[in-house]
């Protein structure tokens, strides 16, 4: 009995082994056999595609998932390089002039919209913030060629400055279908949003309501809208102005005039305002900037701080307003006043010369006195400045492109519209910056202002 039991454990153990050995060697064979696949296809498609990117293994389940797993690694690795990451308390630690990140009240670093800019910013080269100041008319954006679609000059521009936005004009506009598939495509081929701003006043001031085809509302003039006495038929006007030009595309209307019209003689102004009543014309620069903006758009009050006293054009040449600033509170700043209370996003600079106000001849578009120490330290201004037209004859005919820009963003300007020249421009900041004469801290409070109204448009950054 005893030996019989013996033999049968023998035997169960010879075939247990056998088993084991089996599977052994099997698995041995399947191991050697995977790994001389993966370095076989490997070598032949590196020879073949001159890129390890470009490899194509073809394994069975078992490799593709080895296979993966390694890529995988390898990838996180790369893109955690390019993650700017927040500091310890959770935020992100870039030097912006005006804006203390620290302070308790008005301003929340870890919001989710501070978050998201100051990551923005956190992530862009020197040339993609400067980029950031510049709005282009699309004629010379296209190397002086009027455009209505999406060109590879267009592409490369966008490519090489990082502009900030675009302007439209009457020639650029042909039908709905037109400008929506142009403005589509303008904003695929730039890698951050761009503004799509338009002159649309109502009145004798209007590029898209001017053309049948577009087929929008028509606003009446100002000095109409005004006459009136009715800010809910101005808000109206506006709002329904401000959803078509949105649908369009448009996000960034240059109204309203925020001038008074004091001047019976005044050559540019005239029906553009609402009124040469001050309290009228604050009332329905409210009304109107908030239909537009409640719509959608952002509203631009101009031009600060009040053209309409003057008897010259800033469009040809020097234009002098005698006023002091006692005589600017009473009357021609009462509008913006009210506009900045409001919560207007934008407020465009003139060109004009007030001597008497900030002690030389320069326009106020370069007046840091004007623009920093009234608008933003005084008034509390937090959106943002923009120029007049950089072609025009009041700054065209006295300075460089470079010094119209240079001088502008020192003042306190936060766009520039329409240099003369973009690449003398671009370059002309990259020089300042370079040499110190414009700080990054200045140029990333300029950025944040912008990135902060394209995140309240609704524009992903």
């Amino acid at each position: 009995m005893i030996t019989k039991i013996i033999k049968i454990v023998f035997v169960s153990i010879l075939i247990i082994g056998i088993i084991t050995g089996c599977s052994l060697v099997c698995n041995d064979k399947k191991l050697i056999g995977s790994d001389d696949g993966a370095s076989n296809d490997a070598s032949v498609d590196i020879s073949a595609n001159d890129s390890q990117n470009d490899i194509d293994t073809t394994q069975d389940d078992s490799d593709s998932a080895t296979e993966d797993v390694d890529t995988d690694l390898d990838m996180t690795d790369e893109n955690d390089l390019d993650i700017v990451q927040p500091n310890e308390s959770g935020s992100y630690d870039i030097d912006i002039e005006g804006i203390d990140q620290t302070a308790d009240e008005g301003f929340n670093p870890l919001s989710e919209k501070n978050s998201a800019i100051l990551k923005k910013i956190a992530g862009m080269t020197i040339e993609e913030k400067i980029g950031q100041f510049f709005i282009v008319d699309l004629y010379s954006l296209n190397d002086d060629s009027e455009c209505t679609e999406i060109t590879d000059i267009l592409v490369s521009k966008f490519n090489d400055y990082h502009i900030g936005g675009v302007i439209f004009f009457g020639a650029n506009i042909l039908n709905p279908t037109q400008v929506i598939s142009f403005i589509n495509d303008m904003q695929d081929a730039s890698d951050i949003p761009l503004f799509i701003a338009v002159d649309e006043e109502g009145g004798i001031v209007r590029r898209i309501g001017s053309n049948e085809a577009m087929r929008i509302s028509q606003v009446p003039t100002a000095i109409d809208i005004g006459a009136s006495g009715d800010t809910d038929y101005a808000y109206t006007l506006a709002y329904n102005m401000g959803l078509e030009i949105k649908n369009l595309g448009f996000n960034m209307d240059f109204a309203p005039v925020a001038d008074v019209n004091t001047n019976p003689d005044n050559p540019i102004i005239g029906k553009r305002a609402f009124s040469d009543d001050e309290a009228v014309v604050a009332d329905m620069v409210v009304a109107f900037a908030s239909g537009l903006q409640d719509a959608g758009v952002l509203a631009v009050a101009k031009h600060f701080p009040g053209h309409g006293d003057t008897s010259l054009d800033t469009h040809t040449g020097d234009v002098y307003v005698e006023h002091d600033m006692a005589r600017l509170e009473s009357i021609e700043l009462v509008p913006f006043r009210a506009a900045i209370d409001m919560g207007i996003g934008g407020i465009m600079s003139a060109h004009i010369i007030l001597e008497n106000v900030t002690g030389t001849n320069s326009p106020a578009t370069f007046s840091k006195e004007l623009l920093i120490d009234l608008l933003r330290d005084t008034y509390g201004f937090t959106g943002l400045v923009i120029t007049d037209a950089l072609t025009m004859g009041a700054v065209s005919d006295r300075y460089s492109t470079y010094e119209d820009c240079v001088n502008a963003i020192l003042a306190g300007n936060d766009i520039l519209l329409m240099p003369d020249d973009l690449e003398e421009t671009y370059n002309g900041i990259m020089d300042a910056y370079s040499s110190g004469k414009i700080s990054e801290a200045r140029i990333n409070a300029s950025v944040y202002r912008i990135l902060a109204a394209k995140y309240d448009l609704g524009l992903e950054l």
